[in-house]
């Protein structure tokens, strides 16, 4: 008696592999559909070159940009700039806005803005200096302290997670990215030291 074959001739084989890929590509469109058909649309203009057009708040960023250089309204570039953050909370325009109050000198808008972006970025020394200036303004030595006590922290942090040293295992590149992170961690080190023992001196 004949064993009887476990897998079907070629030519079946063959069907059975189209009729599996497509059932995988009809559960794939049935599952993420919605996913696909945003790629689609909001991916439309990329290029195998990597070229995407920039989002909106970043447009947004760069019209505010170009509106500064020649010397716009600040109240427009305000706009512009708080259009963008509502697009994108995350975005740096957050960081420009604050300036923007700044120059406005509407110091408790600028102070919140500055906050709530350092809290995305708490590495950026501009924010901490501006910020201690107005609060100096302001007379808020409780504030002042809480800042430096913070900022000095995430410094010294910084500065022990990227303490250079040599690894066989890791690239010069990435050693090199991580120096500049220690050297910037240094500065705004240095900065906050500086703000405080003047600030001691002065009382």
């Amino acid at each position: 008696m004949q064993a009887r074959r476990f897998w079907p001739p070629i030519k079946h084989k063959l069907f059975y592999a189209n009729l599996i890929v497509y059932g995988a590509t009809i559960v794939l469109l049935v599952v993420f559909g919605h996913e696909l058909m945003w790629a689609q649309k909001t991916l439309r203009g990329y290029v195998f070159s990597g070229n995407i057009s920039p989002s909106a708040d970043r447009l947004l960023v760069s019209e505010a940009i170009r509106g500064v250089k020649r010397g716009e309204d600040v109240e427009h570039t305000r706009r512009l700039l708080e259009r963008a953050v509502q697009i994108e909370p995350y975005s740096n325009a957050r960081l420009l806005l604050g300036y923007c109050y700044l120059r406005q000198a509407r110091y408790d808008k600028m102070l919140a803005c500055y906050e709530q972006y350092r809290s995305i970025d708490p590495s950026y020394i501009d924010v901490y200096r501006d910020m201690i200036e107005v609060l100096e303004r302001k007379q808020d030595r409780k504030a002042i302290a809480r800042l430096l006590t913070e900022g000095s922290k995430h410094f010294r942090r910084r500065l022990e997670l990227y303490q250079p040293h040599l690894d066989p295992d890791v690239r010069g590149e990435f050693n090199l990215k991580a120096l500049r992170i220690y050297k910037k961690a240094q500065e705004g080190l240095e900065l906050l030291e500086k703000i405080e023992k003047r600030l001691n001196d002065s009382k």
